[in-house]
Order: C-alpha cells, then sequence, then structure tokens
C-alpha cells in the first residue's frame, strides 16, 4: 500500500527538482526550424494530403515516378500479403512505363485519386490519409463503391495511409476495390529515392530533405529530439515522486470554469445554460446553449472543451447527431437561407465531424479549423476571457439568422 507523503518531503522534492539546473534546460528547449511547425502544420491532415498530391503529380514533380513507382510497389507487395488478384497489375504497371499519370484532389470526398496508365495497363489509386483522426461511419466502403462506379474499366485500389501501418475498420471485405494500408515510412522511404537523383543544393533538394526530416521527426518518430528525449527520461528518473506531485495537481479547465460562466452570463443572462462532460472526473468540456434558440429549434452547442490527444484548448460551435436528426429539414432549409444572404457561413449538411461521429458541424469550415484553438493554453483568468469572447463573436455572428425565424 503506497502511503502519502509527508508535507515536508513534498516539499523537499519539489524544492529538488526546481533546483535541478535541467529543469532550466528544458525549460529554454527551442525545437529546430521547420516550416511546417511555423505554419502549424505538423499533423494537419489536408495540409499533407496537398504534399503527397503535388509529389505525384508530374505537372508539379519532375521526379514524380521515383515516388510513384516504389509506392506502387509497395500497394502491390500489399495486394499480394491480401492474396488479392489486383497485386499482379500493380505490380505490372510499377515496372513498365508510364504514359499518363492524372492526380486529382478531394475526387469522391477521397483525399488523393491517382489515375496511372501504362502499356500493361490501367490502374486508379484512391489515397485516404489519416493522421490523427479516426475512419467515419462506412467511409472506406464508401470510397470503394465510388471507385468501383466511376472506374469500371480500370483496376481500382484505396491505400489507407497512416503514420503506422493499421488495419482499417469501414472497409468491406467484398467490395471487388481492396483497401491496402500503407505506413508514411513507405512515402518518406519513396521521397528519399527522388532525393538520391535530385542535384545537391537545388530547390528541389531541400525542399525534399525537409519533408524527407519532417516525416521522419514529426510523423514517425515519438520524439523530436534525441537528446530532448534522454533528458526527460532522467528528470522522471531522478524527480519521479516531485513529477507525480506536480501533474496529480497540474491545473485544469475546471481552474477556469467558473469565470469563464460568469462572463458568459454577464452578456447573455440566464439564457446561458451549461452541460459538462464528464460529470465526474477530471473537466474536459464545458457546453453552453442558449435556451431560446433551443425552443425555436436551433439546439446549437457552444463547446469550450480541452483536446483529449492534443492537450489543446479550443473552442467550437456543434450540433448534436440526435438534434440534427430531428430537426433536419428545418435546419437544412435555415441553412440555406442563411447562406443565400451571407454566402457559404454554415454548412448546409451539417457534415458528421472526423473522430467525433455523434457531432455535427454547423460553420462551413474546415474539420480542424485552426481559428477554433485558443492563443491562451493556460489556464488563467485570460483563458476564460478569451473562450468567453470566443464564444460571444459566434453567438453574434448567428444571432440575426436565429431570432429572426418566429
Amino acid at each position: 500500500m503506497n502511503l502519502p507523503m509527508p508535507l515536508e518531503t513534498e516539499i523537499e522534492a519539489l524544492n529538488r527538482l526546481t533546483s535541478d539546473p535541467r529543469l532550466a534546460d528544458l525549460k529554454n528547449y527551442v525545437p529546430s526550424l521547420s516550416l511546417l511547425h511555423m505554419f502549424g502544420k505538423v499533423g494537419d491532415e489536408l495540409a499533407h494530403s496537398g504534399m503527397l498530391a503535388a509529389l505525384l503529380d508530374p505537372r508539379q514533380h519532375r521526379n514524380y515516378e521515383r515516388i510513384l513507382r516504389p509506392l506502387l510497389q509497395d500497394v502491390s507487395h500489399g495486394l499480394a500479403q491480401a492474396e488479392s488478384s489486383e497485386a499482379d497489375i500493380v505490380h505490372q504497371v510499377a515496372e513498365a512505363p508510364l504514359n499518363r499519370v492524372a492526380v486529382r484532389r478531394e475526387l469522391y470526398h477521397i483525399d488523393i485519386v491517382v489515375e496511372v496508365d501504362s502499356p500493361a495497363g490501367e490502374i486508379v489509386l484512391g489515397v485516404e490519409n489519416k493522421i490523427a483522426a479516426t475512419e467515419q461511419p462506412g467511409q472506406l466502403a464508401r470510397y470503394q463503391r465510388a471507385l468501383l462506379r466511376a472506374y469500371p474499366d480500370r483496376s481500382a485500389v484505396i491505400v489507407f495511409l497512416c503514420p503506422v501501418v493499421r488495419k482499417p475498420v469501414t472497409a468491406s471485405h467484398n467490395s471487388d476495390v481492396p483497401v491496402v494500408p500503407i505506413g508514411y515510412r513507405s512515402v518518406m522511404n519513396a521521397i528519399k529515392s527522388a532525393l538520391d537523383v535530385t542535384e545537391p543544393n537545388s530547390r528541389d533538394w531541400w525542399a525534399l530533405a525537409e519533408i524527407v526530416r519532417h516525416l521522419e521527426e514529426d510523423i514517425l518518430s515519438s520524439m523530436n529530439d534525441l537528446d530532448l528525449h534522454r533528458m526527460v527520461g532522467q528528470l522522471w528518473k531522478d524527480h519521479g515522486r516531485a513529477l507525480n506531485l506536480v501533474f496529480s495537481h497540474r491545473p485544469g479547465i475546471a481552474d477556469v470554469q467558473e469565470k469563464y460562466e460568469e462572463l458568459l452570463r454577464k452578456h447573455l443572462g440566464e439564457d446561458a445554460e451549461f452541460s459538462y462532460f464528464p460529470t465526474q472526473g477530471v473537466l474536459r468540456e464545458i457546453k453552453m446553449q442558449l435556451t431560446s434558440w433551443k425552443k425555436k429549434g436551433f439546439p446549437f452547442l457552444f463547446m469550450f472543451y480541452l483536446g483529449r490527444i492534443s492537450g489543446v484548448l479550443r473552442v467550437r460551435l456543434l450540433l448534436w447527431g440526435n438534434s440534427y436528426t430531428a430537426r433536419r429539414d428545418q435546419l437544412e432549409e435555415w441553412a440555406k437561407r442563411v447562406n443565400g444572404s451571407e454566402g457559404d457561413m454554415v454548412d448546409e449538411t451539417f457534415a458528421s465531424l472526423p473522430g467525433w461521429t455523434r457531432w455535427r458541424r454547423v460553420l462551413q469550415e474546415e474539420d480542424y479549423p485552426e481559428n477554433s484553438t485558443l492563443d491562451e493554453q493556460s489556464f488563467d483568468e485570460a483563458t476564460a476571457q478569451e473562450a468567453a469572447q470566443r464564444v460571444l463573436t459566434l453567438v453574434e455572428q448567428l444571432r440575426p439568422h436565429v431570432e429572426a425565424v418566429d
């Protein structure tokens, strides 16, 4: 049985930790410069899909074949392991001269679609790129059907691309379009093969080298810096008790809850009603609805939350799936009227969110909107103020369109 440490012992452990010079080194650590870090795109799936599409496109990259061919070989190998009849044709195309390669983005909602023509045959690859998100219900099965309808005369394959090879869960095993899981290591190795034949220190060479470094450090590795990793490990070894104490008492969203709700009630009064998730344990979500809007048939939820995986504080305007289903016709008609006067402001389909299968978006925005992330990422009054202001801005954006409805 682990007994709690006496207060004096806890204080001594914390003092030893704070006086360790390695803690200051950790605080002052700055990662190496990276364009993707600078633009906030390290884990952005759309950015990575665009990058890969450009590298495979003969109109944008002169050594596209050096990347495409090894990827086709890996796809062929995956098909062969699954005993798919498409393995031979993909392998033959990978070895043959290429007559035509066409790359398309977001065709049939598939991230990348690559058409490849050769004397050995004609194939089409649909690449579904998943860095952090999970599959939507029935997603890959829909893509299999879409490629089968669109390319009845080609051998079609869905490539399920993830940082580490993982088995898809929404594919149809009875489809004539097989699904092959591929890891980002295959992409990195393919880019390296292009890098090997690119003139050293040319613009192409530097771009490819930066992409390889990014994939190796940010996508394929669990640590960005080996020395940093070792330093943190040593700190845990030497100050485990103190660090466990710190983490068990670390601040959270509950520390700004009172101020956040006070600020919203100041502007919205008793019309604001709050709910929480989880109802027990560490608070991660504070949801606010306007009672008057809900009575009108607009049960929009303004969510202030801490990302479960990212650990980032965000504010978003969302709609619970069951609420949407119950009012679908009214909401979709309302959305069309709003967009008729404001442009593409509201998502007229109230699309499901990747990884949040029961939630739907209200605004027309990307899957992971950058403007949802708070600038303040501490748990203090400034954070509460910024979160409240973000919510109030969203409320005022929609208020005229909601309150105009009788």
